[in-house]
C-alpha cells in the first residue's frame, strides 16, 4: 500500500468518526434532548467503539490480505452508517414509552440514549476503529520503518478528526442537515472502500449516487401523527415545527431539541392564547405592577420570542405596548416568519 493512499483512508476515517460523534446529538435530540448526559454517552460509546476496535484490528492485521480487509471494513462501515438516519426515527419511538410524563423521563431519557448509540453508531465507528492497525502493517509490510508508519497514520486520522470537527459544526449541519451530513460520512467510508482496493476515480466516482440517492430522504417525517411542518437545523440546534388536532382546534408546536410532550412554544389556530399554558400568565405581568394598573406606555423586552408566540400574546392582550425580542439563533425568527408566511398559525 502507498503512503499517499493510506494517509487519505486514515483521513476519511479520522474524519467520519468526529463527524458521526457530533451528528449523533443532533439525531437523538428529537427524542432524547441534548444534555450532558445524552453528550456522555455519546462519548463514552464512541470511545468504546474505537478501543473495541484498535483490538479487533490487531488481530486482524496479524493475517494476509491487508487490503482486502481493509476493503471490506469500509464498504460495511459505510452501509452500516447510511442506515443510522433512517433507523433512528423508528429506534426513538421505540426507546420511550409513549406514556412517559416529562417529570418521570430523565432516567428514560439516559438509558435510552445510551442504547441508541450503541445499536445505530457503535458497530460502523468500531469497524472505523479496525483501520488504524491494519494501516500500520500495510504500510510496514510495504518497507517503511513502524515507528514512521504509526506516525503517519496517526498524523493523517488525527488531522480528518480536526477537519470533521469544524467542518460539521459550521459547515455540514448548518447547510445540509444532520441526515445528509451523515450520508456524507457514508459514502466517504464506501469510497475508501474502494480506495482501499482500487483507484482513487473509482472511490470519488461512488460518491456522487450514493449522495443522490439519499437527498429524497432528507426530510423528516411525522411523528405520533402530528405534521412536520418545518425543520431546521442552525449551528446552535435542531428546530422542528409540528401541526396537529382536528380542524377545528389545531395547535402548532415548536420543538427545540425535544422529545416526548415537552414543546418550546404553542399558537392554537383562531387565538393567540395558548390554551392556559404558562405562556398566558405572561400577559398578566403587567398588572401586577403598580396595585394591578400597569405601566404606561408599557414596554416588554423579551429574552427569547418564542418564534413570536409572546408577541403575538401581548398584541392581543395590550395592544398599546412596545415589545422588544431578541434571540440568540437567528433560525428561530426566520422560522417564526415561515409560519406566518404558510398560514399555520392564524391569529383573529
Amino acid at each position: 500500500m502507498s503512503e499517499t493512499r493510506a494517509g487519505i483512508i486514515a483521513f476519511v476515517g479520522g474524519f467520519s468518526v468526529m463527524s458521526l460523534e457530533l451528528t449523533a446529538v443532533r439525531l437523538l435530540a428529537p427524542y432524547f434532548g441534548d444534555s450532558a448526559f445524552v453528550w456522555t454517552n455519546v462519548i463514552g460509546v464512541m470511545l468504546a467503539a474505537l478501543a473495541m476496535g484498535a483490538w479487533l484490528g490487531g488481530r486482524l492485521a496479524d493475517a494476509s490480505m491487508t487490503g482486502k480487509r481493509l476493503s471490506i471494513l469500509f464498504v460495511v462501515s459505510g452501509l452500516l452508517t447510511a442506515c443510522v438516519p433512517l433507523l433512528a426515527q423508528a429506534l426513538g419511538p421505540f426507546l420511550l414509552p409513549s406514556d412517559l410524563l416529562l417529570e418521570d423521563a430523565m432516567p428514560a431519557l439516559v438509558r435510552g440514549s445510551l442504547a441508541a448509540t450503541l445499536i445505530l453508531f457503535a458497530p460502523p465507528v468500531a469497524l472505523i476503529g479496525c483501520v488504524t492497525p491494519l494501516l500500520v502493517t500495510g504500510l510496514s509490510r510495504s518497507g517503511m520503518t513502524v515507528g514512521r508508519a504509526s506516525g503517519l497514520i496517526a498524523a493523517t486520522s488525527t488531522l480528518g478528526s480536526l477537519a470533521g470537527t469544524f467542518a460539521t459544526t459550521h459547515l455540514l449541519v448548518p447547510e445540509l442537515g444532520s441526515r445528509i451530513t451523515v450520508w456524507i460520512s457514508a459514502g466517504l467510508l464506501l469510497g475508501c472502500g474502494l480506495l482501499a482496493r482500487r483507484s482513487v476515480a473509482n472511490a470519488i466516482a461512488l460518491l456522487i449516487p450514493v449522495t443522490l440517492a439519499c437527498i429524497p430522504w432528507s426530510q423528516g417525517r411525522s411523528v405520533d401523527g402530528s405534521e412536520l411542518l418545518a425543520e431546521v437545523e442552525s449551528s446552535y440546534q435542531l428546530l422542528r415545527v409540528y401541526r396537529s388536532g382536528e380542524e377545528d382546534l389545531r395547535r402548532t408546536t415548536l420543538k427545540i431539541n425535544e422529545g416526548l410532550d415537552s414543546f418550546h412554544s404553542i399558537a392554537i389556530e383562531g387565538t393567540p392564547f395558548t390554551g392556559g399554558a404558562y405562556y398566558d400568565y405572561h400577559a398578566l405581568v403587567p398588572f401586577l405592577v403598580g396595585d394591578g394598573k400597569r405601566p404606561v406606555p408599557l414596554r416588554v423586552a423579551s429574552l427569547g420570542c418564542a418564534a413570536g408566540t409572546f408577541s403575538r400574546l401581548y398584541a392581543a392582550v395590550h395592544p398599546d405596548c412596545i415589545l422588544d425580542g431578541v434571540e440568540i439563533d437567528p433560525a428561530v425568527v426566520a422560522l417564526g416568519e415561515i409560519l406566518d408566511a404558510l398560514g399555520a398559525i392564524l391569529t383573529p
